[in-house]
């Protein structure tokens, strides 16, 4: 066939057919220009978003130059460039691990972890750190991190360590004290008694056979109210530092304290103790041991209740005393600041980082909790002298 004998197009149609296809072109164009106008904004919202986080944000790409950067991050350290930029702000140790923690978190993981850095303020400034990869389609494209400033709060917490720590020695030395006065009745009065009771009884078996009855009764008298003294005085050291607590440790001491109350015909104590430990450090064994007393004495006096519970839990490092009566209970909330028996419960847990609940309600019984952390005794640490 020849071009002859090929027919004519029909250019209306073809006109139209174009039309068409341009048509098509262009609202696709428009549908395209559109998205990219949405893809725009949201990447405008997104990076306004970003500089104006309240946090020291910042993002870097896989050469360690910084391409997004929060208001916050250039107020604290100008507008990052490079890697080199971060040795100017930390010293050798913080920079190698820093760039220890990017090498993680280039291989996929999410490092946490606190540092101490000099912003431009030439002020160290800890903070808590957060760096994450960035990730498209699988693969890393670079780095982002929040650099969070706690440095009130550390200090705050250092200033909070500081006070318990003052506490904790106060307390050694009250505690101290009342062992040295438990050492002064033992030698001031129970040792003296204890050989006026030895001589009497001497005596007693030397009296000569005309002695009177009446004689020998007065001193059989005498020589009661003596051990009486004797056995009230040792209550008495036993009250104020138990030497149980510093030969054998809290648990059989808690045992002999129990044991004391228990003597009471008209309270019953039900005591058990579920632990691993041995010895726990000395200042904490003290502590226990006082909370536990305190708990014990305040529902002795108070509860008018006929059954006292304590139980003593291990819990993996925290140790959680629990102690509660079926008595008259009270509204926590009334307490007389002059009872210092719940306020000393408190005080003492707080100062070894625990905490103390105390759960009553009139007519309902009491129920004290408290959740210490267990710190077991140093090898070669000494008991509290």
């Amino acid at each position: 066939m020849t071009d002859r004998d090929r027919p004519e197009p029909d250019l209306p149609e073809e006109v139209r057919r174009l039309r068409g296809r341009v048509a098509a072109l262009e609202a696709a164009q428009a549908v395209h220009e559109k998205m990219a106008g949405q893809v725009r904004d949201r990447e405008a919202l997104l990076r306004s978003m970003i500089e104006n986080f309240p946090f020291d944000f910042w993002a870097r790409d896989l050469e360690g130059r910084c391409f997004l950067q929060s208001a916050e991050s250039i107020r604290y350290w100008g507008h990052l460039g490079g890697v080199d930029f971060d040795a100017q702000r930390v010293d050798d140790e913080t920079l190698a691990r820093w760039k220890a923690n990017n090498q993680r978190a280039l291989q996929g993981e999410v490092v946490r972890g606190e540092a101490t850095l000099i912003p431009q303020s030439g002020e160290p400034r800890h903070y808590y750190q957060i760096v994450a990869p960035i990730v498209d389609g699988g693969v890393t494209k670079g780095l982002l991190g929040i650099n969070i400033d706690v440095t009130d709060r550390k200090q705050a917490e250092e200033a909070l360590e500081q006070e318990r720590q003052s506490l904790r020695q106060l307390l050694d030395v009250y505690e101290n004290h009342r062992q040295l006065i438990a050492y002064e009745i033992h030698d001031a009065v129970v040792q003296p008694l204890t050989a006026s009771l030895m001589n009497l009884e001497a005596t007693v078996r030397g009296l000569p056979p005309p002695c009177t009855e009446e004689a020998r009764e007065g001193f059989a008298r005498v020589m009661a109210l003596v051990r009486e003294g004797i056995a009230e005085a040792r209550r008495v050291m036993g009250g104020l530092r138990p030497p149980l607590l510093d030969e054998a440790g809290l648990l059989p001491a808690l045992e002999y304290l129990v044991a004391e109350i228990a003597k009471d015909p008209s309270l019953e104590v039900d005591y058990a103790s579920d632990v691993q430990f041995d010895r726990l450090a000395s200042p904490l064994e003290t502590a226990l041991y006082r909370i536990v007393q305190e708990a014990l004495t305040n529902a002795r006096r108070h509860s008018q209740s006929r059954r006292v519970r304590v139980r003593l839990l291990q819990q993996g490092r925290r140790l959680r005393v629990e102690i509660q009566d079926w008595g008259v209970g009270f509204d926590p909330e009334k307490v007389d600041h002059s009872r210092f028996g719940l306020k000393g419960i408190r005080h003492r847990a707080e100062l070894f980082g625990g905490s103390t609940t105390i759960e009553s309600r009139p007519g309902q019984g009491t129920r004290i909790l408290v959740e210490l952390p267990l710190v077991e005794r140093a090898a070669g640490e000494t008991q509290q002298q």
